[in-house]
Protein backbone atom coordinates (compact mmCIF):
# COMPACT_ATOMS: atom_id res chain seq x y z
CA UNK A 1 0.00 0.00 0.00
CA UNK A 2 1.36 3.41 -0.61
CA UNK A 3 0.13 5.73 1.48
CA UNK A 4 0.81 8.95 -0.33
CA UNK A 5 -1.81 8.11 -2.58
CA UNK A 6 -4.43 6.48 -0.20
CA UNK A 7 -4.53 8.02 3.68
CA UNK A 8 -2.40 10.38 5.18
CA UNK A 9 0.42 11.87 3.23
CA UNK A 10 3.42 14.48 4.18
CA UNK A 11 5.83 15.02 6.91
CA UNK A 12 7.35 17.96 8.70
CA UNK A 13 10.51 17.68 10.32
CA UNK A 14 10.36 17.99 13.95
CA UNK A 15 13.90 17.09 15.96
CA UNK A 16 15.96 18.08 18.61
CA UNK A 17 16.23 21.19 20.09
CA UNK A 18 18.45 22.99 17.59
CA UNK A 19 19.68 21.12 14.90
CA UNK A 20 17.06 19.33 12.52
CA UNK A 21 16.60 15.65 11.74
CA UNK A 22 14.51 14.00 9.45
CA UNK A 23 11.59 12.06 10.58
CA UNK A 24 9.27 9.48 9.78
CA UNK A 25 8.54 8.31 5.68
CA UNK A 26 4.52 8.86 6.18
CA UNK A 27 3.43 10.92 9.08
CA UNK A 28 3.09 15.00 9.29
CA UNK A 29 4.33 17.04 12.11
CA UNK A 30 4.59 20.62 12.86
CA UNK A 31 3.91 24.05 11.59
CA UNK A 32 7.23 24.79 9.14
CA UNK A 33 6.68 28.58 10.56
CA UNK A 34 5.17 31.62 8.78
CA UNK A 35 6.89 32.72 5.80
CA UNK A 36 8.60 29.12 5.26
CA UNK A 37 8.73 26.67 1.88
CA UNK A 38 9.91 23.40 2.10
CA UNK A 39 9.86 21.33 -0.67
CA UNK A 40 10.18 17.16 -0.76
CA UNK A 41 10.86 15.20 -3.59
CA UNK A 42 9.87 11.54 -2.81
CA UNK A 43 10.56 7.73 -4.00
CA UNK A 44 8.27 5.15 -3.64
CA UNK A 45 9.42 1.51 -5.36
CA UNK A 46 7.70 -2.01 -5.04
CA UNK A 47 6.85 -4.67 -7.31
CA UNK A 48 3.17 -4.11 -6.59
CA UNK A 49 3.35 -0.23 -6.90
CA UNK A 50 6.16 0.48 -9.34
CA UNK A 51 7.92 3.24 -9.33
CA UNK A 52 6.38 6.57 -8.02
CA UNK A 53 8.34 9.94 -7.62
CA UNK A 54 5.91 12.66 -6.19
CA UNK A 55 6.53 16.78 -5.05
CA UNK A 56 5.36 17.95 -2.57
CA UNK A 57 5.24 21.37 -1.25
CA UNK A 58 4.17 23.16 1.79
CA UNK A 59 4.17 27.18 2.64
CA UNK A 60 3.20 28.60 6.62
CA UNK A 61 1.11 31.51 5.46
CA UNK A 62 0.61 32.09 9.24
CA UNK A 63 1.52 31.47 12.34
CA UNK A 64 -1.71 28.93 12.32
CA UNK A 65 -2.17 28.42 9.04
CA UNK A 66 0.10 26.48 6.51
CA UNK A 67 -0.89 24.88 2.81
CA UNK A 68 0.02 22.41 1.12
CA UNK A 69 -0.25 20.42 -2.40
CA UNK A 70 1.32 17.82 -4.28
CA UNK A 71 1.94 16.33 -7.65
CA UNK A 72 1.72 12.17 -8.10
CA UNK A 73 3.11 10.19 -10.78
CA UNK A 74 4.31 7.18 -11.51
CA UNK A 75 7.16 6.30 -14.23
CA UNK A 76 7.89 2.33 -14.31
CA UNK A 77 6.19 -0.65 -13.66
CA UNK A 78 6.40 -4.63 -13.55
CA UNK A 79 4.32 -6.92 -16.12
CA UNK A 80 2.01 -9.31 -14.52
CA UNK A 81 3.09 -12.07 -16.63
CA UNK A 82 5.90 -14.83 -15.45
CA UNK A 83 8.84 -12.84 -16.22
CA UNK A 84 7.15 -9.59 -13.69
CA UNK A 85 9.51 -7.34 -16.00
CA UNK A 86 10.00 -4.02 -15.05
CA UNK A 87 9.22 -1.55 -17.84
CA UNK A 88 8.78 2.34 -18.65
CA UNK A 89 5.25 3.19 -18.12
CA UNK A 90 4.75 6.91 -17.34
CA UNK A 91 1.76 8.72 -15.78
CA UNK A 92 0.28 11.46 -13.88
CA UNK A 93 -1.45 10.23 -11.06
CA UNK A 94 -3.04 13.06 -9.32
CA UNK A 95 -3.59 15.96 -7.56
CA UNK A 96 -3.39 16.80 -3.73
CA UNK A 97 -4.17 19.81 -1.53
CA UNK A 98 -4.06 20.19 2.06
CA UNK A 99 -4.69 23.41 4.14
CA UNK A 100 -3.42 22.84 7.83
CA UNK A 101 -4.27 24.70 10.68
CA UNK A 102 -3.07 24.24 14.15
CA UNK A 103 -4.95 24.62 17.23
CA UNK A 104 -1.67 24.15 19.35
CA UNK A 105 1.55 24.72 18.57
CA UNK A 106 1.82 20.37 18.34
CA UNK A 107 -1.53 19.26 16.49
CA UNK A 108 -3.45 20.59 13.37
CA UNK A 109 -7.45 19.92 12.26
CA UNK A 110 -6.58 19.18 8.28
CA UNK A 111 -8.54 19.13 5.15
CA UNK A 112 -7.45 16.94 2.19
CA UNK A 113 -8.64 16.44 -1.26
CA UNK A 114 -7.24 14.40 -3.93
CA UNK A 115 -7.86 14.26 -7.76
CA UNK A 116 -6.97 11.37 -9.76
CA UNK A 117 -7.16 11.87 -13.43
CA UNK A 118 -6.85 8.38 -14.88
CA UNK A 119 -9.53 6.69 -12.13
CA UNK A 120 -11.59 9.16 -11.83
CA UNK A 121 -12.00 9.15 -8.50
CA UNK A 122 -12.23 12.36 -5.50
CA UNK A 123 -11.33 11.30 -2.04
CA UNK A 124 -11.84 14.11 0.48
CA UNK A 125 -10.74 13.47 3.80
CA UNK A 126 -10.12 14.80 7.43
CA UNK A 127 -7.43 14.35 9.35
CA UNK A 128 -5.92 15.71 12.61
CA UNK A 129 -1.81 15.97 12.70
CA UNK A 130 -0.25 15.72 16.22
CA UNK A 131 3.65 15.79 17.30
CA UNK A 132 4.38 15.34 21.06
CA UNK A 133 7.92 14.91 23.12
CA UNK A 134 8.30 12.34 25.55
CA UNK A 135 11.50 12.58 26.27
CA UNK A 136 14.45 14.82 25.36
CA UNK A 137 15.61 11.97 22.93
CA UNK A 138 11.73 10.27 22.33
CA UNK A 139 8.95 11.44 20.17
CA UNK A 140 5.84 10.45 18.77
CA UNK A 141 4.00 11.83 15.40
CA UNK A 142 0.23 10.77 15.27
CA UNK A 143 -1.88 11.42 12.35
CA UNK A 144 -5.45 10.06 12.49
CA UNK A 145 -7.52 10.31 9.26
CA UNK A 146 -11.28 9.21 7.39
CA UNK A 147 -11.41 9.40 3.94
CA UNK A 148 -14.38 8.75 2.14
CA UNK A 149 -14.24 7.73 -1.74
CA UNK A 150 -16.10 9.62 -4.15
CA UNK A 151 -16.12 8.71 -7.86
CA UNK A 152 -16.71 10.92 -10.74
CA UNK A 153 -17.68 9.30 -14.33
CA UNK A 154 -16.77 10.94 -17.21
CA UNK A 155 -19.36 9.87 -20.21
CA UNK A 156 -16.84 7.61 -22.45
CA UNK A 157 -17.86 5.30 -25.63
CA UNK A 158 -17.44 1.85 -25.56
CA UNK A 159 -18.97 0.69 -22.53
CA UNK A 160 -18.07 0.62 -18.62
CA UNK A 161 -15.47 2.67 -17.02
CA UNK A 162 -13.88 0.43 -14.67
CA UNK A 163 -12.79 1.98 -11.31
CA UNK A 164 -10.17 -0.47 -9.52
CA UNK A 165 -7.68 -0.06 -6.54
CA UNK A 166 -5.61 2.49 -7.04
CA UNK A 167 -1.75 1.81 -7.18
CA UNK A 168 -2.32 -0.92 -4.63
CA UNK A 169 -4.20 1.08 -1.77
CA UNK A 170 -7.14 -0.76 -0.64
CA UNK A 171 -10.43 0.69 -1.78
CA UNK A 172 -13.95 -0.73 -3.26
CA UNK A 173 -13.77 -1.60 -6.92
CA UNK A 174 -16.74 -0.52 -9.00
CA UNK A 175 -18.01 -0.04 -12.62
CA UNK A 176 -20.00 2.75 -13.99
CA UNK A 177 -21.65 2.61 -17.56
CA UNK A 178 -21.34 6.11 -18.99
CA UNK A 179 -21.11 9.45 -17.15
CA UNK A 180 -22.19 9.41 -13.32
CA UNK A 181 -20.77 9.86 -9.68
CA UNK A 182 -20.74 7.37 -6.81
CA UNK A 183 -19.87 7.86 -3.10
CA UNK A 184 -18.68 5.73 -0.08
CA UNK A 185 -17.49 5.60 3.13
CA UNK A 186 -14.35 4.92 2.44
CA UNK A 187 -11.39 4.49 4.93
CA UNK A 188 -10.16 5.61 8.68
CA UNK A 189 -7.02 4.79 9.92
CA UNK A 190 -3.94 6.04 11.71
CA UNK A 191 -0.21 6.22 11.94
CA UNK A 192 1.52 5.99 15.08
CA UNK A 193 5.36 6.48 14.82
CA UNK A 194 7.43 6.84 17.78
CA UNK A 195 10.98 7.96 16.99
CA UNK A 196 13.71 7.82 19.17
CA UNK A 197 17.31 10.10 18.57
CA UNK A 198 20.39 8.98 19.15
CA UNK A 199 22.18 12.23 18.08
CA UNK A 200 20.98 15.50 16.41
CA UNK A 201 20.99 14.86 13.49
CA UNK A 202 20.15 10.96 13.47
CA UNK A 203 17.14 9.55 14.68
CA UNK A 204 15.33 5.67 14.23
CA UNK A 205 11.34 5.50 14.06
CA UNK A 206 8.83 2.66 12.73
CA UNK A 207 5.26 3.46 11.61
CA UNK A 208 2.37 1.37 12.95
CA UNK A 209 -0.03 2.32 9.99
CA UNK A 210 -3.81 0.05 11.23
CA UNK A 211 -6.71 1.02 7.67
CA UNK A 212 -9.97 -0.01 7.72
CA UNK A 213 -12.38 -0.18 5.03
CA UNK A 214 -15.73 0.98 6.28
CA UNK A 215 -17.00 0.76 3.63
CA UNK A 216 -17.37 -3.01 2.85
CA UNK A 217 -19.16 -3.76 6.55
CA UNK A 218 -20.62 -6.91 5.98
CA UNK A 219 -17.39 -8.40 5.37
CA UNK A 220 -14.87 -9.85 8.10
CA UNK A 221 -12.75 -7.70 9.91
CA UNK A 222 -9.69 -9.59 8.70
CA UNK A 223 -11.14 -8.73 5.29
CA UNK A 224 -11.46 -5.33 6.03
CA UNK A 225 -8.41 -4.53 8.10
CA UNK A 226 -4.96 -3.73 6.61
CA UNK A 227 -1.82 -3.09 8.94
CA UNK A 228 1.77 -2.65 7.77
CA UNK A 229 5.26 -1.42 10.14
CA UNK A 230 7.48 0.73 8.04
CA UNK A 231 11.08 0.65 10.15
CA UNK A 232 13.14 3.54 8.43
CA UNK A 233 15.87 6.29 9.64
CA UNK A 234 16.09 9.95 9.11
CA UNK A 235 19.18 12.00 9.07
CA UNK A 236 20.61 16.10 8.33
CA UNK A 237 23.28 16.36 6.02
CA UNK A 238 25.03 20.34 6.41
CA UNK A 239 22.28 21.48 8.91
CA UNK A 240 19.94 22.09 6.68
CA UNK A 241 19.21 18.79 3.83
CA UNK A 242 16.51 16.37 5.31
CA UNK A 243 16.26 12.73 4.68
CA UNK A 244 14.09 9.99 5.69
CA UNK A 245 14.39 6.22 4.43
CA UNK A 246 12.11 3.54 5.50
CA UNK A 247 10.64 0.44 4.17
CA UNK A 248 7.03 -0.74 4.41
CA UNK A 249 5.95 -3.94 5.40
CA UNK A 250 2.55 -5.66 5.20
CA UNK A 251 1.52 -7.29 8.74
CA UNK A 252 -2.55 -8.27 7.13
CA UNK A 253 -2.41 -10.61 3.94
CA UNK A 254 1.57 -10.21 3.90
CA UNK A 255 3.27 -11.18 0.74
CA UNK A 256 6.80 -10.01 -0.44
CA UNK A 257 5.25 -8.47 -3.52
CA UNK A 258 3.67 -5.76 -1.05
CA UNK A 259 6.77 -5.04 0.29
CA UNK A 260 8.17 -0.94 -0.83
CA UNK A 261 10.57 1.22 -0.23
CA UNK A 262 10.50 4.52 0.12
CA UNK A 263 12.88 7.69 0.53
CA UNK A 264 12.69 11.38 0.97
CA UNK A 265 14.69 14.61 0.80
CA UNK A 266 13.74 17.96 1.82
CA UNK A 267 15.07 21.92 2.24
CA UNK A 268 12.86 24.40 2.79
CA UNK A 269 13.87 28.50 1.90
CA UNK A 270 12.10 32.03 3.48
CA UNK A 271 10.95 32.72 6.95
CA UNK A 272 10.20 36.46 7.39
CA UNK A 273 10.14 36.33 11.14
CA UNK A 274 10.90 34.43 14.16
CA UNK A 275 8.39 31.55 14.49
CA UNK A 276 6.27 31.07 17.07
CA UNK A 277 8.21 28.66 19.75
CA UNK A 278 7.81 25.50 19.67
CA UNK A 279 7.58 22.79 22.76
CA UNK A 280 11.26 21.37 23.69
CA UNK A 281 12.50 19.19 21.89
CA UNK A 282 11.01 20.62 18.90
CA UNK A 283 12.11 22.96 16.16
CA UNK A 284 10.91 25.23 13.20
CA UNK A 285 12.90 23.98 10.14
CA UNK A 286 10.28 21.95 8.08
CA UNK A 287 10.44 19.08 5.97
CA UNK A 288 7.31 19.76 3.71
CA UNK A 289 6.51 16.36 1.76
CA UNK A 290 2.31 13.62 2.07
Amino acid sequence: MNLRKSLLPFVAVLGASTAASAEPLNTWGLHPGKGVFGLTPYLYVGPTTGAQPLVYGEYGVTDEFAMAGALLSTVARRSDDELRAWSADASFDGIELMPRYFVHPTTAVVGRINWSPTTETLIPGLEVHGTYELTSSLQLTVNASWAPLVTYHAKREGGPVPVNSVNGSWRPNAAQMGGGRSASPGTVGTIVAPELFFTETFSAFVELTPILDVTNDAGSLKDRLYFEAVPGVGFTVAEEHDFSVGVGIPLTNYTAENIYGGMWYSHAWGGDEKPEEKPEGAENAVTAAR
